[in-house]
């Protein structure tokens, strides 16, 4: 389970490295998002709701990253750096307050089988990273965007001449390793019944 994790935010990280680029704010997005998300189920939010606006969050602040490097030119060590330290501050400050480890509570129901449910013998876990291994598989393979993603991290300014539209693609590749630290984070918070900030 430990090792799937893992696996999935390589996923993440593996679509922005591709392209030339790197992302440092995964971790955090990754555990203040789903901290948030616990929290709002805590205080009584429907589920559902609370998972959309944590992945709401996590591609949000991806989508800012993804700015900062395509469009502002930052650096991608530079801008990831200052976003994971951005938002954690703002995480603790003004989304969960006042504890460093946020509890799974009773209520968040179907949703704690992601990190300790069995399908057939076999722990969800592993089963969500070998599905999303194998769509980064399929997205990078056959879809434009995939081979975007190969041809701007080979030649960034060729590609820019040939017509592949660079800066929307590069955001996209931080967007989708928002949402895959998202899932991660679901995958370690329901495992442990728990999200450590700290």
């Amino acid at each position: 389970r430990s090792v799937a994790v893992l696996g999935i935010l390589g996923l993440g990280m593996l679509i922005v490295v591709l392209g030339r680029g790197i992302d440092l704010s995964m971790v955090a997005n990754m555990a203040i998002s789903v901290a948030w998300t616990i929290q709002l189920v805590s205080t009584g939010l429907p589920l559902g709701l609370a998972l959309a606006v944590g992945l709401g969050f996590a591609l949000l602040m991806s989508l800012i990253t993804g700015i900062l490097v395509a469009y502002a030119e930052i650096p991608a060590i530079f801008a990831t750096l200052a976003m994971g330290t951005f938002i954690y501050g703002f995480g603790r400050a003004h989304l969960i307050t006042g504890t460093d480890v946020v509890y799974l509570p009773a209520s968040f129901g179907w949703a704690s089988e992601i990190g300790q449910g069995r399908l057939a013998g076999v722990p969800v876990p592993i089963i969500l990273s070998v599905l999303l291994a194998g769509l980064v598989f399929l997205f990078l393979r056959f879809s434009k965007h995939g081979w975007n993603t190969y041809n701007i991290g080979d030649n960034s300014p060729a590609s820019r001449i040939t017509g592949i539209a660079v800066r929307p693609t590069v955001v996209m590749q931080y967007m989708l390793s928002g949402s895959t630290a998202y899932v991660a984070g679901l995958i370690t918070a329901t495992a442990v019944q728990s999200m450590n900030t700290r």
